[in-house]
């Protein structure tokens, strides 16, 4: 993303990058406007007030990590350098900018590290539930709009906080004996893109719709023996079919689950 304001922060050049990510299809259309019109209210303060220290220091902000929304309110995290444009004369006029998007890498590193956290979790006998609802939150973190629960045959369910959360925990056990069924008994992988379309959530699609569900996976958890312990279920608010990443990181919240409910049982 490329643009260029004014002193009074408001565009007078940016690519269409930087258009498409605000929700326009044409950069002419942020010519004149400032983020106060464009963002957030939180976020544009916070580019308002770098752009302001740029401009009255003269000093560039340069590779500054922060996370904004997007046209879809999708967060992402950006690295941006910041610097003071100037006339002929020497006196600060505005404020160019450049920025990239390095979601990837801060998903990756937060995911290393939220990795880490659940197994000190796990080796330190913290109790079963609280391991799984840590590890269920790392899940919906690195998920692109989704909630994740996870579902146990038995015994004490993880915590929940959300609302999405506790209308899954609330049916789980109807969940479990009809589109989830797969997962339990077959140990197989279950992906429903459109549970409006899908006939084994006929008697389920109405509740959550109604809680903005539109498209679930659930991969089953498993003991060391194979006896089904439960499910790690990925409840969508878009109809779509999970990427490459988020298999892999069902599968691998699968075996954690796994680990710390044997555990600590």
């Amino acid at each position: 993303n490329l643009w260029v304001k004014d002193a009074e922060s408001r565009f007078v050049i940016a690519n269409r990058a930087t258009a498409l990510r605000m929700g326009y299809s044409r950069s002419q259309d942020l010519v004149g406007k400032s983020d106060r019109e464009l963002c957030p209210w939180e976020t544009a303060q916070k580019f308002l007030a770098d752009e302001r220290r740029v401009i009255e220091s003269g000093r560039p902000m340069i590779d500054s990590e922060e996370y904004v929304l997007d046209a879809n309110g999708e967060k992402l995290w950006i690295a941006t350098t910041k610097a003071p444009l100037r006339n002929e004369g020497g006196d600060v006029v505005g404020v160019t900018g450049v920025s990239r998007d390095i979601t990837r890498r801060r998903l990756a590193e937060a995911l290393r590290e939220g990795q880490a956290g659940i197994i000190e979790m796990i080796v330190g006998g913290a109790p079963a539930p609280d391991v799984l609802a840590e590890l269920a939150d790392l899940v919906e973190s690195q998920s692109h709009g989704a909630v994740a629960s996870i579902i146990l045959v038995s015994g004490e369910q993880p915590r929940v906080g959300e609302v999405t959360q506790r209308a899954i925990q609330d049916r789980r056990a109807a969940l479990l004996a009809g589109p989830l069924q797969p997962a339990i008994h077959d140990g197989e992988t279950v992906i429903v893109p459109d549970i409006a379309a899908d006939p084994s959530w006929r008697d389920h699609r109405a509740f959550f719709l109604k809680h903005g569900v539109r498209g679930c996976w659930a991969t089953p958890i498993g003991s060391r023996s194979g006896t089904p312990l439960g499910v790690l279920g990925i409840f969508a608010h878009s109809v779509r079919e999970p990427d490459e990443s988020e298999l892999k990181l069902m599968q691998m919240a699968a075996q954690l689950a796994s680990i710390a409910i044997e555990r600590a049982a």
